[in-house]
Formats: C-alpha cells, sequence, structure tokens
C-alpha cells in the first residue's frame, strides 16, 4: 500500500467530513410550523362568567386586561367585577400545555379576597375549570369568548422541546416545529 494515497485519501476524508458537520454551537434556524401547534397567548382582554357551586349561582362576570410571557407561560394583569368596576383585581396565573391555573386577588373593594382557579384551555381558545375562594366559596368558570390563541412564532425550541410540550405528543411528533428549515421533516 502506497502512504502517500493513505494520506490524501485521509485528508481528503477529514475535508469532507468537517464540511458536512455543523458545529454544536452553530445557530439553526426552525420551522416555527402551523399556528395551532404554538403555544397558548393569552394576551389581550377575557371575560371569565363564575358560577357559584355553594353559594347563589350568579353568573359573577369579571373582565381582565392580560399580558402573556408565552415561553415562560405565564400571565399577569388587572380587571374588575363588570357590574361594579370598582371592584379591582390583580391576576397572574400559568399556562402549561392546555392547562391553565391562576389567581385573582381584589385591590379595593374587599381587598385581600382571592380566588384560586384551575382549568383547560379548549381548543377553541376557551377557559374553562373550577375555582375557589379564599373564603370556601366553590365555582365553575367559563370565559365568554376566546381568550387565548395559538403562537407558534413564540417557540424557539427545537423539535423534541416542542413535542414534550404539547400536550398530544403523538400529533406533535409529525409537525415540523421546532425541526431545521432544511429539513423536510418526517419520512414514512
Amino acid at each position: 500500500m502506497n502512504i502517500k494515497k493513505i494520506l490524501v485519501g485521509t485528508a481528503a476524508g477529514a475535508l469532507m467530513l468537517g464540511a458536512t458537520i455543523v458545529p454544536a454551537f452553530a445557530k439553526v434556524a426552525t420551522f416555527p410550523g402551523p399556528v395551532e401547534y404554538g403555544p397558548w397567548d393569552l394576551t389581550g382582554t377575557c371575560e371569565i362568567a363564575y358560577t357559584g357551586t355553594n353559594i347563589p349561582p350568579g353568573p359573577y362576570v369579571h373582565t381582565y386586561d392580560l399580558v402573556s410571557d408565552v415561553l415562560a407561560g405565564t400571565f399577569s394583569g388587572d380587571g374588575n367585577y363588570v357590574p361594579n368596576p370598582a371592584n379591582t383585581e390583580d391576576i397572574d396565573g400559568t399556562v402549561d400545555g392546555s392547562n391553565v391555573e391562576f389567581n385573582v386577588i381584589y385591590t379595593n373593594i374587599n381587598a385581600g379576597y382571592t380566588v384560586n382557579a384551575e382549568g383547560v384551555i379548549n381548543p377553541d381558545g376557551t377557559l374553562s375549570g373550577i375555582a375557589i375562594s379564599g373564603t370556601g366559596q366553590t365555582f365553575s368558570f367559563a370565559s365568554t369568548e376566546s381568550c387565548a390563541e395559538r403562537d407558534s412564532s413564540q417557540f424557539t425550541g427545537n423539535h423534541g422541546q416542542y413535542v414534550s410540550s404539547q400536550d398530544n405528543k403523538q400529533e406533535a411528533a409529525q409537525s415540523r416545529v421546532g425541526m431545521p428549515v432544511q429539513s423536510k421533516g418526517h419520512t414514512n
């Protein structure tokens, strides 16, 4: 065997290999995917009707002006009881997939009164669930219209991170969200 040929062949192979490897620190643009696959964004006005379960049914309608940090899965804002806008409130919460939890604290009339709620964001962006006040009153709640929308443009992780963040992992695994732009997606 000729050592010269081996050295030239080895150098050419290393050059070709080096040309195809993407350094671990290189930023790879990712495909954000269809809007229906992004995380939920609750930014905007949300009106929620609480229905008492161990008190008169109401409904007790509140409106909230919310701002979301989509990537952190949090939201906060302020609001009021619709029949008496002087009854002001602060709200903060979290979103995990389609699960939502939030806490409300009254800031003016009945200052210090709290409501803790947990529920879901439905596919149409409406919220529904249950809540309990600091005094033991229980409620079911539902937003009167859509309060959330999907925001795929805010997703900056890789495909594996996207899949693990979704409720329907099998469906999310088939999407291109988080894949490199040059990827053709999954093949069967």
